[in-house]
C-alpha cells in the first residue's frame, strides 16, 4: 500500500518562505487508493491553535492515520529536503516523537549527497523529486505540477495552482469559498505525488529486484552503484571474485569526432550503430579477466586486439562482462517475445514492458561503469580498447558509405596552455584549458568534472561538464590566421572552407570557422589600477618556495625605466600597499619594484587576478569585462611594459609569450573595435606578436579566418578536451571552433539510377551500405532517418530537418530551450520554416525585420517577451546576482515567495546600469500595452533594444549566418574606430 503526503504553510502576510521555528504547519494531506479510487484526507489546524502557533492536533492526527493504514511506502515530492525536515522541527516544538515506523520506531533522519536522507524502519520512504532530478531530463522545471503534468497525471489547467502568497491569503480569509481553493489546492498536490509514484516506482521496483537493494535506496543511487550491485551480486552467483576499488592510471581517448557540415542538404539519410558499445564489449570478449598484460605470452591467432592502441583480449573462454551482457541481451529479447502474446492494453502486457525496460537501463548503463575510474571492476584497458574498436568502426562506416557514392555530412586535443574562453559566476574569463582540470577525483573514462563552468560554442555558452587529460605522442599542428592561433593534435578535427578536415589536410589559404564574442563593458575599474595591472603583466612577477625556514613569498616589477616604477608605486600607495624601488643594474640591468613589508599579501593578490593554475600571466576577468576607460588604460600599462611602436610604419606593437594573455588582449581589442594582425617569430616559437592596424581599408589587411602559417611538431605533453552539453568548445586565441560519435548523417549527391522515386533509390543505396556493414562489422547499421532537408549549425546535436511527412523536427537549437522569450522562439521557428520550407534565406530576414520593426513599435504582447530562469539555490546563495535572481528579490519584497526549483518570469526594463538589475519580475505587473507597464502604482518601459540584439537578431542570425547574412543585415551597427588612447 501506498500514500502519498504533503505539507501547507502560511506566513505572516504572506511575505519569505515559512520557518519551521515561528509558522505551524495549517495543513497535512494524504492520497491513498481505496476500493480502486484514490481517496484524500486533510488534517487542517484550527483557528485558535493557528494563532496559537499550536499545530500538535495535526501533527497526531498524520500519525495516527500512518499507524492505522500502515503503508509499505510512503512518497512524497521534495519531502526528504523539505516536509520532513519541517515536521521534525514541529514536531521537536510540540514535544511528540514521531512514531512512523512500522515497528513504533521513530523516523531517521541522515544527510545524503545534495539531499538529506530520512529512513523509516518496516516502510520505503521515497522522494519523488530525486527521481524526478535523476530521470526526467525532458522536465526542464522539476516542479511538481510540471512533472505530474508529463507524466499525464493530473494537467496544470485541470487543478488549482496558487503562488505561496495566495495560500496564505486564502487561509486568513476564512471565508468557505476562499478555504475550499485552499483545500482544493492541497488535495492537487496529493493526488499529483500518487499519480507521479505509480508512474515512477514500477520500474524502480523491477530494478530493485534484479540490482538487490531496497527500493527507498535504490532511487538514491546512481546508474554506476546500480550497474555494479547488480554486478556484485552477479559475481556472487558465479562464484567470481569481486575485486576492491582502485583509482584510473591515466586517461583514456574518446569516441571519433566528426562534425557536421554546415548548410542546407536535400535528401539526407541518418545511419545509427545499434548498441554498439556492448555490441563492442561482447563480440571481442572486453573484459578485465580476459585481458592480457602486455607481457604475457599469449598465441596471436588466440586474442583479439585492438585497433590503435594494441590491447589484447583473449577468446576464450567468455568473460565475466561478456557473460553477463549476454544474458541481459538474452533476457530482454525473451521478454520482448513474451510480450507479442498479449494486448498493449493488458495488465500482462504492461508489467512485461516494465522488466524489459529494467533490463534496457542496465544494459545500456554498463559501458559507462566500465569507464568509470571507482568502479570495483574498472579496468582502463577495457574502456581505452572499447572506445578505439569503436573509432575504428565509425571511419570505416564512413569509407564504405562514400564508396557506395554518399557525402557524409557528419560523422581531438589541444595542447595543455590552450586559451579558453569561459563564463563562471556570471563573469567571462579567458584561462589555459589545463585550469578548468581542479576536479578532486577522476571520473568516467579518465575524465574529471567540470561544475559551474560555461564553454563559448558557435552557438553561445554551453555547459562543460568533464575535462579529458591523456599523454601524447602524436604530432601537433600549430594553425595561424590573421586573427587565430590554436595548437592541436594531428587528429582534431575543424570546419575549414565548410567541410569537416583534420590539420594534416590543412592547405595555406584555407579558411577556418572563427567563432567571435564581444566583451561586454560592465565592470567599474579604476585606471590606475587598470594601467597598474597591466604594466604587472608585462614586467611583473610573483612566487612561492619552500624553504628549510618555511614558505617564501616573492614579489616584483622590473623595468630600466624608474618613472614608470615611481607611477606604480604612487598607485599602490593609494590603495595602503607601500612598496620601494631598488637598484638592481649591475645584476639585471633594471630597478626593481618590491613590496615593504607583507609580501604575502602581495603574492595572494596578484596570482589571484594575474596568474594561471602553473603561473603563467592571464588578464583578470573584472579587466575583460570592464568599462572602455578602464580596458584602454590597461592596455596603456601593456604597451608601458612590453609594447613599441613601428618607426617606419608607426605601427604599435607587442610580443607575449602567455597564450591566455594574447587571447584576451585580442578579445579586448575585438570588443573596443580594433583591428589586429598575430604572427609568430620563427627563431622564437613562443613568442606570438600582436600588431594594431590603424587602416583598416589598407588592401593588404587579410580576412581574418584564413590560415597564414602552419607548424608541425612531435608532441610528448599531456594534452586537453572539454567536454560540453553539446560536445564542441571554441580554444585558441580567437576562438577557433574544435569539434566525438556514433551516427552518421549522409546524403547522396548525384543522381540516383534506377527504378522508382529518389527517397526510394536513396534508401535502397542506404541498405547496401547497412547490409555491406553488418556482414563485414559485428554491428548492426540501421536506417534512423530520412530528411527531405536539413541544415546543421556546425554540430551533430543542433540542427533543423524536414521529415518526408512534412514534419519540421528540431534539435539543440533556442527554440528547445527554455531561456529565451516566446518572441526569440516563434522567430527562429519561423526562420527555420522558411529555409526548409520555402527555401528562401531572404524572405526569412524580411520577416525578422518586420519582428524587429513590430516590437519597435509596441505590437508584441507582453507575455511573449518573458523570459524564464530557474532559481537553483535559496537568494541568499547567489554571489553573483543574475538577472531573475534580481528579479526574484524584487518579488519577495512585495512578498511573493519563489521557492527553489521556481522558474522565475521576467522581462527586462528600459533604463541605465546593467541588463541584470533591471529585470523585472511579471507577477508585479498589473497591467501593460504596448511598450508600456504598470506596476505597484508605477509605470515602466520595456526595453525594446534589448529584445531586438540579444533575443530576436540572434537566434535568427543563428540560422541565418550559414546562409551568407551577418548582424547587419536586420539592423545598422556601427562599427567603432580605434581612437585616441595612446
Amino acid at each position: 500500500q501506498i500514500i502519498a503526503f504533503d505539507c501547507e504553510m502560511a506566513t505572516p502576510g504572506g511575505y519569505g518562505m515559512p520557518s519551521p521555528k515561528k509558522d505551524p504547519i495549517i495543513i497535512i494531506v494524504v492520497a491513498y487508493h481505496e476500493e480502486n479510487e484514490v481517496k484524500t484526507k486533510l488534517f487542517v489546524v484550527d483557528e485558535e491553535e493557528y494563532e496559537g502557533g499550536n499545530d500538535e492536533k495535526v501533527l497526531r492526527a498524520f500519525l495516527k492515520f500512518v499507524a492505522q493504514f500502515q503503508p509499505d511506502i510512503i512518497v512524497g515530492y521534495n519531502s526528504d529536503g523539505f516536509d520532513w525536515q519541517y515536521i521534525r522541527e514541529r514536531a521537536r516544538l510540540q514535544g511528540i516523537r514521531l512514531r512512523v515506523g512500522a515497528d513504533g520506531s521513530t523516523v531517521q533522519y541522515e544527510k545524503g549527497g545534495a539531499l538529506p536522507a530520512v529512513n523509516i524502519a518496516g516502510r520505503l520512504n521515497v522522494d519523488l523529486f530525486k527521481l524526478a532530478k535523476r530521470d526526467l531530463d525532458s522536465v526542464k522545471v522539476k516542479k511538481l505540477e510540471n512533472v505530474a503534468e508529463y507524466l499525464g497525471v493530473l494537467k496544470k489547467s485541470e487543478r488549482v495552482n496558487l503562488s505561496p502568497r495566495e495560500i496564505t491569503d486564502y487561509w486568513i480569509d476564512s471565508s468557505s469559498s476562499a478555504r475550499q481553493q485552499l483545500y482544493e489546492y492541497a488535495k492537487a498536490d496529493a493526488v499529483s505525488t500518487l499519480g507521479i509514484a505509480e508512474k515512477m516506482l514500477p520500474l524502480q521496483i523491477e530494478l530493485s529486484r534484479m540490482v538487490g537493494y531496497p527500493l527507498d535506496e535504490l532511487t538514491k543511487m546512481g546508474r554506476g552503484r546500480q550497474v555494479e550491485s547488480f554486478l556484485t551480486a552477479e559475481a556472487f552467483k558465479k562464484g567470481e571474485l569481486v575485486p576492491p576499488k582502485k583509482g584510473a592510471e591515466k586517461t583514456f581517448e574518446g569516441g571519433f569526432v566528426l562534425p557536421p557540415e554546415k548548410g542546407v542538404h536535400e535528401d539526407v539519410i541518418a545511419l545509427d550503430f545499434s548498441s554498439m558499445y556492448p555490441t563492442i564489449m561482447i563480440s571481442f570478449n572486453v573484459s578485465p579477466d580476459t585481458f592480457v598484460e602486455p607481457n604475457e605470452a599469449e598465441e596471436e591467432s588466440d586474442l583479439y586486439v585492438a585497433p590503435e592502441v594494441g590491447h589484447a583480449f583473449k577468446k576464450a573462454p567468455d568473460g565475466f562482462f561478456k557473460s553477463i551482457m549476454s544474458d541481459l541481451i538474452t533476457r530482454r529479447k525473451a521478454i520482448k517475445a513474451e510480450m507479442k502474446k498479449y494486448d498493449k492494453t493488458s495488465d500482462e502486457y504492461r508489467l512485461l514492458d516494465i522488466q524489459q525496460q529494467s533490463v534496457k537501463i542496465l544494459t545500456n548503463s554498463f559501458y559507462g561503469y566500465t569507464g568509470w575510474s571507482a568502479a570495483k571492476f574498472y579496468k582502463r584497458e577495457c574502456a581505452e580498447a572499447t572506445t578505439a574498436w569503436g573509432r575504428h568502426f565509425i571511419k570505416r562506416a564512413v569509407t564504405v558509405a562514400e564508396e557506395h557514392g554518399f557525402k557524409v555530412i557528419y560523422g581531438d586535443s589541444v595542447m595543455k596552455d590552450t586559451p579558453v574562453l569561459i563564463r563562471r559566476q556570471g563573469g567571462v574569463e579567458i584561462i589555459p584549458v589545463e585550469d578548468l582540470d581542479i576536479a578532486p577525483r577522476t571520473m568516467s573514462g579518465g575524465r574529471r568534472e567540470v561544475k559551474g563552468v560555461e564553454v563559448l560554442t558557435e552557438n553561445g555558452w554551453s555547459r562543460a561538464e568533464y575535462v579529458h587529460k591523456r599523454k601524447t605522442r602524436k604530432k601537433t599542428y600549430r594553425i595561424l590566421t590573421r586573427v587565430g592561433f590554436v595548437e592541436a593534435t594531428e587528429d582534431h578535427s575543424f570546419v575549414v572552407n565548410g567541410k569537416e578536415i583534420t590539420p594534416k589536410d590543412f592547405k595555406l589559404g584555407d579558411r577556418i570557422d572563427l567563432v567571435h564574442y564581444t566583451l561586454e563593458t560592465k565592470y567599474e575599474v579604476d585606471d590606475d589600477l587598470a594601467w597598474l595591472i597591466g604594466f604587472y603583466i608585462a614586467e611583473g612577477g610573483c612566487g612561492r618556495y619552500e624553504t628549510k625556514s618555511g614558505l617564501k613569498y616573492q614579489w616584483k616589477i622590473d623595468n630600466s625605466d624608474i618613472d614608470l616604477l615611481e607611477k606604480c608605486r604612487f598607485i599602490l600607495k593609494k590603495y595602503g600597499l607601500n612598496t620601494s624601488i631598488l637598484d638592481v643594474r649591475e645584476s639585471s640591468a633594471t630597478y626593481r619594484l618590491v613590496p615593504s613589508g607583507n609580501i604575502k599579501l602581495f603574492y595572494e593578490l596578484f596570482k589571484e587576478w594575474c596568474h594561471t593554475k602553473r603561473g603563467d600571466k592571464k588578464i583578470p576577468g573584472f579587466i575583460l569585462e570592464a568599462k572602455r576607460a578602464p580596458k584602454e588604460s590597461f592596455l596603456r600599462g601593456l604597451w608601458a611594459g612590453d609594447g613599441g611602436k613601428d618607426k617606419r610604419t608607426k605601427i604599435l606593437k607587442i610580443s607575449l609569450t602567455d597564450k591566455s594573455v594574447v587571447a584576451g588582449l585580442c578579445a579586448m581589442l575585438n570588443s573596443l573595435g580594433f583591428e589586429y594582425s598575430l604572427g609568430v617569430r620563427r627563431d622564437k616559437e613562443n613568442v606570438i606578436r600582436v600588431r594594431i592596424v590603424r587602416n583598416k581599408a589598407d588592401k593588404r589587411l587579410a580576412s581574418g579566418d584564413i590560415i597564414k602559417r602552419m607548424d608541425v611538431k612531435e608532441a610528448n605533453d599531456h594534452v586537453y578536451d572539454v567536454e560540453t552539453e553539446n560536445h564542441h568548445f571554441c580554444a585558441g586565441v580567437g576562438n577557433m571552433l574544435l569539434h566525438n560519435t556514433d551516427s552518421i548523417f549522409a546524403k547522396l549527391p548525384l543522381a540516383v539510377e534506377g527504378e522508382g522515386d529518389r527517397k526510394t533509390a536513396i534508401l535502397k543505396k542506404a541498405r547496401e551500405v547497412s547490409e555491406r556493414i553488418s556482414e563485414e562489422l559485428p554491428l548492426e547499421l540501421e536506417i534512423q532517418d530520412f530528411f527531405k532537408s536539413i541544415f546543421f549549425t556546425g554540430k551533430k546535436k543542433r540542427y533543423a530537418a524536414l521529415t518526408d511527412k512534412g514534419e519540421i523536427v528540431v534539435r539543440g537549437l533556442e527554440v528547445r530551450r527554455g531561456d529565451w522569450c516566446e518572441l526569440a522562439k516563434e522567430v527562429q521557428t519561423k526562420v527555420i520554416d522558411l529555409i526548409l520550407r520555402e527555401k528562401d534565406p531572404a524572405a526569412a530576414v524580411k520577416y525578422t525585420r518586420s519582428v524587429i520593426q513590430g516590437l519597435k513599435e509596441g505590437k508584441i504582447p507582453l507575455d511573449k517577451l518573458i523570459i524564464y530562469k530557474t532559481l537553483t539555490r535559496k537568494i541568499s546563495g547567489y554571489e553573483t546576482k543574475q538577472a531573475h535572481v534580481i528579479a526574484a528579490e524584487r518579488a519577495l519584497a512585495s512578498r511573493i515567495v519563489y521557492e527553489v526549483g521556481s522558474k522565475i518570469p521576467y522581462v527586462i526594463l528600459k533604463g541605465v546600469g546593467k541588463t541584470s538589475d533591471r529585470a523585472f519580475p511579471v507577477d508585479l505587473i498589473e497591467r501593460s500595452e504596448g511598450n508600456e507597464m504598470t506596476a505597484e502604482g508605477r509605470r515602466y518601459q520595456i526595453d525594446t533594444a534589448y529584445y531586438v540584439q540579444h533575443q530576436v537578431i540572434p537566434v535568427a542570425h543563428r540560422v541565418l549566418q550559414l546562409f551568407g547574412y551577418d548582424i547587419s543585415s536586420f539592423e545598422d551597427v556601427r562599427q567603432k574606430t580605434l581612437g585616441h588612447w595612446f
